[in-house]
Order: C-alpha cells, then structure tokens, then sequence
C-alpha cells in the first residue's frame, strides 16, 4: 500500500458529546470467508491477513451518480438551454418576419407579441422584454440551486466509493482514507469511536458508524450487528489474542501462534465477554497444553506485563 500524507497534526481528541461502543469484544464476531473479501460495496472487507485488515467504508450505489448526473443534465436543458434558444430564436426570428416579410416561421400567439414590440421600440428594447417577461434571472437561479444539489448528490456519493478503513494489527493504528480517497488520518486505535447509529427515527436497523480524531464525517462499517462487527474489529486488533474466526485468516494462523509465543503470550489488550480461543494446531504441532485454558482466562485481561504461558 502506498503511504500517504495523514493529517494528523491537528488531530483533537472526540468531544464527549459522542458517545460510542466501549472497545470491547462483546459477543461471537461472524467469521469471515475467503470470498468475502473484495472491493464491491457489499463486501465489508477489502483485504485480510494477520497484519491488516482493510475494511470498506463505501455506501454508495452506482444507480447514486447516474441518477445525480441525468438530474444534472434535465436542469441544464430546461434552466439553461432550453431559455437560451427561446432567446436567440425570438431575436432571429422578429427581425426577419418584420423586415423582410418572412412568414416562413411559425409563430404562436404568445409569441406575435413581441412582434409589436419590435415595430415600435427596435430590437434593444425586444431583447429586453423578452429577458424579463421569460424571467430568466429566476430561470437560471433555479437551475444553479436545482444542479448544485444532484452535484452536491453525486459529490456524496462518489466520495464515498473510496471510503476505507485500515486496521494495522502491528502497530495498533487505525488509517482512514477518506474524501474520495484523496485524504487520510491516522490515530491509535484506542482514540477510535463505534458508534450504534439509526438509519433513520422510523427504521429500527442500526448502521455502525466509526469516526477517528481530526474527521468530521463518519465512516459506515456495517448495516445491522453493531456490537458482532465491533467485535470483529476489536478482537482483530488485539494483537495479544489469537486471530478472529474464518477461514481468510486460517494461512496465518501459525505465524501469529509463532508470534505470540516468542513474546510470551502477554495478557490481551482490551475485554472480552466471550471465549477467545487458541489456533487449533497450537497443541497438536507443538504440545501446547496451554491455549485451551488461555482461551477461557481472557474475559478480563489486566494491562500489565503478566503473561499466560
């Protein structure tokens, strides 16, 4: 992955004001298939291994931007183009049925109106009347605020395809690539907010929202099972504590097992409710009579240098 300039100088810390999930691993996360890796918008995660864990933050559907850029289009031809060519027709069209008796162009009665004008006034003040009595101040004006909110539309939802968020296991850092992937900060992972969020006051479903220091835009992890998908997250970025379940993370297994074991097993990092249980083969390929039981005695890890060997 390519590194990128994070914004984290003026990172200030979450305002109590939001309130969010304790990090805390709170119930059986769901375990994650090879296949549910990809870069979709319906796959939650981009990327997984013992390292990173690369999850995506993108909400928006395609069917967002098409809709936003054909609203575009239709303000355009009916507040600009559509005004404008009304416009220029008159003023060709006037001048030539008055001066050289062209009765070729048809003309409806609203519009023989503005032949009188001409006749009497000249063509400055049928220009002017035409601009006025067609309010094309109002026209245009219309179609800035009408094309600003499907831009403003599409702007939303083409910054959210690129949404990701970067769980380093290694480093217990946290990098959030947002704003059409263009921007990115970074924080410890314990400064982090989840946060339970209603779709909206009628809808019972919950999003989980995620938030960093120093962003003012909340990332959207997941539709639904807030505190299974916090706990995924939570027991991820646990490095002292074996690896989540599912079968993406099963090549990589032995190599944390390995890991840990040359640290001495160090007491977990952060609470758990429920059963964390040791790589299967940690007993069989290396007579570790050990893991079962560190599995049970993780509910309420201490933070110090105590380990469970």
């Amino acid at each position: 992955m390519t590194k990128k300039k994070a914004m984290t100088k003026n990172r200030k810390p979450l305002k109590d004001k939001y309130i969010g999930l304790e990090t805390f691993i709170y119930s059986l996360p769901p375990a994650v298939p090879t296949d549910a890796i990809g870069s979709g918008k319906d796959c939650l995660l981009k990327e997984a291994n013992n390292k990173h864990l690369v999850a995506n933050a993108s909400t928006y559907s395609p069917l967002e931007i098409v809709c936003a850029l054909i609203g575009v289009v239709v303000l355009v031809y009916m507040f600009y183009y559509k005004p404008i060519s009304f416009y220029n027709r008159m003023v060709e069209v006037i001048p030539a049925r008055v001066d050289n008796h062209d009765y070729s162009f048809q003309l409806t009665d609203y519009e023989e109106s503005y032949i009188y004008c001409y006749k009497k006034e000249g063509l400055s003040e049928l220009k002017r009347k035409i601009k006025s009595r067609e309010s094309f101040s109002m026209a245009f004006l219309g179609g800035f605020i009408g094309c600003s909110i499907f831009l403003y539309w599409g702007y939303v939802a083409a910054k959210r395809c690129r949404d990701c968020v970067i769980f380093d296991r290694t480093t217990s850092m946290v990098t959030y690539h947002h704003t059409f992937g263009l921007f990115t900060t970074v924080a410890p992972f314990n400064e982090v907010l989840f946060q339970p969020r209603p779709i909206s006051l009628y809808d019972p479903i919950q999003i989980l929202g995620f938030r960093l220091p120093g962003t003012i835009s909340w990332a959207v992890l997941s539709l639904g099972h807030v505190y299974e998908i916090t706990s995924l997250y939570v027991w991820f970025m646990d490095k002292n504590r074996p690896l989540p379940p599912g079968s993406v993370f099963d090549p990589y297994r032995e190599a944390d097992y390995l890991r840990r074991k040359e640290m001495g097993f160090p007491m977990p990092l952060y609470h758990s409710a429920i059963e964390t249980p040791e790589w299967s083969g940690a007993e069989e390929k290396y007579g570790d009579k050990n893991g079962r039981r560190r599995g049970k005695l993780l509910f309420h890890p201490e933070h110090s240098t105590d380990t469970l060997k």
